[in-house]
Order: structure tokens, then sequence, then C-alpha cells
């Protein structure tokens, strides 16, 4: 009787073990399932965040582009003003490359030719309309 008491001592804790062993490796495969759902999650952020980093720098080119064509529009109506009123009064040529105009991001205001006062480089103009008018006389 001993020895069958001993065997079936042998095989419940036999199975004991391989309960354990079976807990053991079933809770390992719940964390590595997880461990993998966390990374997952994270890999999920990173290129959600990586997707919207692109999409800003798209348009932020975008809006560079169309603000630099709205910085020609206006320069160009802007000189075209500058030409209407130098036809107008019929006065000299303006060189736009060298006007203010270009260096200023709205343009806006008169363009002097010789840069500092408008008034005096009005002025000037005047001088140069008399004294041309003056030579022709």
């Amino acid at each position: 009787m001993a020895e069958v008491q001993k065997n079936q001592a042998i095989a419940e804790t036999t199975m004991q073990l391989e309960q354990g062993k079976g807990q053991i490796a079933i809770q390992k495969i719940q964390t590595e399932a997880e461990i993998e759902k966390q990374l997952m999650a994270i890999k999920f952020e990173y290129d959600k965040q990586l997707k919207q980093m692109d999409v800003q720098q798209a348009q932020a080119k975008e809006t560079s582009i169309e603000d630099r064509k709205d910085q020609r529009t206006r320069m160009q109506a802007s000189q075209q003003s500058e030409l209407i009123d130098q036809r107008r009064n019929n006065s000299l040529p303006i060189n736009f490359e060298t006007s203010p105009i270009n260096q200023q991001p709205g343009g806006g205001g008169e363009a002097p030719m010789m840069g500092g006062n408008p008034m005096q480089n009005n002025q000037m103009q005047e001088t140069e309309v008399t004294e041309q008018t003056n030579i022709q006389q």
C-alpha cells in the first residue's frame, strides 16, 4: 500500500508540476502579447506624428509658395500703378530694380529713384525737367 501511495504522490506532484509549467507558459504568452500591443501603440503614435509633420511641412511649403506669389502680384500691381502715374504726369522713367518697392514686403508708397526723402526726390526730378526744358529752348 505504501508503494501505491508513493506512486500517487509522485503522479500528483508531476501533474502539479505540469500544470505550473502550463500556467507559466500562458502567462509568458500573455505578457508577450501585452508588450507587443504596447509596442504597436507606440509605433502607431510615432507614425501618426511623422505623418502630421509631413502634412505640416507640405502646408508650410504651399503657404510659402502662395505668399511669394502674392508678394509678386502686389509688387506688379504697385509697379503698374507707378507706370500709369508716370504716363499721366509725363515724368521720368522709373527704375524698379533699385526702388524701395522691391525691398518692402507690402510695397506701398512713392518709389523715389534716388533714395532718401520723397519730397527731395520730387524736387530733384522737377529741377531736372526744368533744366531739360531750358536746354530745349
